[in-house]
This record gives structure tokens, sequence and C-alpha cells, in this order.
């Protein structure tokens, strides 16, 4: 991944969705400052990359990619995936170059819990360098939030890390007596292990991730909250959101009516919900619950809709069937509550305008 320069893929960005989108996953990630965001929108300097990949880590909708790393596995019993961060693989002479990467910070726990499937794996083990003084430490903690989502799943991988110093402990992690610290690394870059080809290129992939949390008892990353109170039922958040999170299920498909539904769980944090709502009626929480005693409270929240029509111009809109509902402003689409003029040159219109009164001419 040394020296690879991402691919930026516009159609998937959310300022290419919604204009004035507030995301800035990337500029804040960015180390270098080659994401900046200009009067004119988001921008790229790829004269400043490094390709360190925290950016492709934060984006929420996979609009940056980089070349998926090599994996490094163990063919003996247990399998795992043996890998070293740029500062280890220094410490240790380049011994560890087969299995270098930036920082662990960069592989999204999601991409890496796909990779351990993919391949067959039980573990993943980490050789780590100085974190505190490393300039990719401030991605620890969003990615220690979302590996903490994994770890409470029992079917996912364990994850090991170790200083290069402490090479008994890595050692004993991978299966192995404990044997002079020269000889131990170069058995991390020769058999019994080998070298994986990984054609999927590195991603933040939070929407495999939220699929593969959805039926389990994780916490939702990036639970999504609806004020019902602001909500004008127009829907466009339906029709933006990427991971579904945010969906109108049609007539049948529940109790018989149309619903909104409103599966927090399945949310990738991309905040195009948010910023497409101009109502103000959805918002993220602020603390999500974090850690492996953390449980599931937010199961998918559904909504009723009925389908209406405007008097006032014979539209066909949703409203939310709430108990406290001013019934009059109800009855309106919500082009008309606000009292905004509505074109006479319409094609279609309820009835016909009323005709205008003779003029007066004087004697």
């Amino acid at each position: 991944m040394a020296g690879a320069i991402v691919a930026v893929h516009a159609d998937r960005c959310v300022h290419q969705q919604v204009a004035g989108a507030a995301c800035q996953a990337c500029v804040d990630a960015c180390p270098r400052q080659a994401w900046r965001m200009h009067g004119s929108g988001l921008g790229f300097d790829a004269e400043a990359c490094d390709g360190c990949g925290l950016c492709v880590a934060a984006c929420p909708t996979e609009a940056i990619t980089l070349p998926a790393p090599a994996l490094l596995i163990r063919a003996d019993a247990p399998r795992g995936w043996l890998m070293a961060c740029a500062q280890a693989a220094v410490e240790c002479r380049g011994a560890l170059a087969a299995s270098r990467i930036p920082c662990l910070y960069t592989l999204p726990p999601g991409w890496l819990w796909r990779q351990v499937d993919t391949q067959g794996l039980a573990s993943i083990t980490v050789a780590t360098g100085d974190c505190v003084q490393c300039p990719h430490s401030g991605a620890a903690a969003e990615w220690q939030r979302q590996w903490a989502a994994v770890a409470s799943v029992r079917s996912a991988p364990t994850l090991q890390m170790a200083a290069p110093r402490a090479w008994q402990m890595l050692a004993k992690s991978a299966g192995q007596s404990a044997p002079a610290r020269r000889a131990f690394f170069r058995r991390l870059t020769t058999p019994p292990g080998r070298t994986a080809t990984n054609s999927t290129p590195l991603s933040s992939s939070r929407r495999w991730l939220t699929e593969r949390l959805a039926n389990t008892s994780a916490p939702a990353l990036w639970p999504v909250h609806l004020d019902e109170t602001r909500c004008t039922a127009c829907l466009d958040c339906t029709r933006l959101c990427p991971a579904q999170a945010l969906r109108m299920e049609a007539a049948g498909a529940r109790d018989g009516g149309d619903q909104f539904t409103i599966d927090a769980a399945r949310c990738i944090g991309c905040g195009l919900c948010v910023a497409v709502c101009d109502a103000d009626a959805l918002n993220f929480a602020q603390s999500p619950p974090t850690g492996p005693t953390a449980v599931r409270t937010d199961a998918p929240r559904r909504v009723r809709l009925q389908r209406q029509i405007c008097p006032a111009c014979g539209a066909s809109f949703y409203r939310l069937q709430r108990p406290d509902a001013p019934p009059q402003a109800a009855r309106l689409c919500r082009i008309c509550q606000r009292g905004l003029p509505q074109p006479r040159d319409r094609i279609v219109q309820t009835e016909s305008p009323p005709p205008m009164p003779p003029r007066q001419t004087r004697p």
C-alpha cells in the first residue's frame, strides 16, 4: 500500500447527491490536508496524498478506495492474518516488510472482518509501534468503537496486538515457542506463512458491516433518530439513503398500509438524510453505545403513513398518522401549508380558475 494513490468514486460521494452536504469525514481524517473543503465544494490534492488510507476508512459511502494489501497468512493452525504497522516494521529493520501496512487504523473493522471470512481465518495478529507518537492516532477512537461492535459477535475474529519489543507475547498468540527475536520475525515472512491474493479493494465497508451486525445484539453504530413532531413525510430521505436504513414499505408489506421504516442498525452515518431534511426531523445520537457490554435497544421503527389528496392543489402526498397531528394542516400538502402560490399553467388542475371580471371602461 505504500505510495498508493487513492481512487475517488465521485458518484458515491454525498456532495454529489445533496448540495451543501455537511460530511467532511475525509477532511478530518487526512493528516496531510490532501482533502479540503472549498467554497466550491470538496477538493483533493493528489500531490499531498501519501496513500495512508485514513480517508478510506473514514468515508461512509465508500467513495474512496485503495488497492488491497497482501494478506500474510499462517498456514498452520490456528490460521490467522499476520501484519505490522509501518512503525513496527521499521523497528524490526524491515523484517516485516511483506506484511507491512501504514497503520492498523487504515484497515476498517468491517473490511477486516470481510477478508477474514473470505480467507477462512480465525484471528488477526498485529505488531504495533508507538501509537501515541503516530500521526494516525487520531483515528483510534472511531476504529475502536467499530471494532467493539464486531468483537461483540461470537462468530467474529479475534484481534491480538503487541509492540515489537513484546515479541514473546506475539509468538505465543501465533502458537509458536519463543525463539530468538530475529528468527521469530523471520518466521512471520516465511513458511508456514503464505501471501494470499486479495482482490477486494480497501474501503470503509460500512454497509457490509452494518448488514452483518443487523441481526445480532450489537448496538447500532450510527443510530439515526426521527422526530415525528417535525417530520412532514416528504420521504426524500428514503430516496437518497444508500443503505436502506430509511425506507418506505408499500401497502401489504406489513399491516396492510404504507409505512415509513427507520432501521437505525443499517445506518452507515453518511448524513444524507440529515442534509436533505428541511424540517430538521432527523438527527444522530450524540453518544452511541460502545463496548462489549452494549446491547441493542433500537429495533426497526415503523410509522404508519396515510395517503391524501391536497384539496388546494390536487397533489397526492403522505402524512404520518399521529394522534397529535393538527387536523386542518394535515389536509394540505406541505407546499400549500407554507402558503406558496400554485401556478395556473399546470397540466392537471382540480378545478378551473375563476373567470376574470369584465374590464370596465369609462363612459
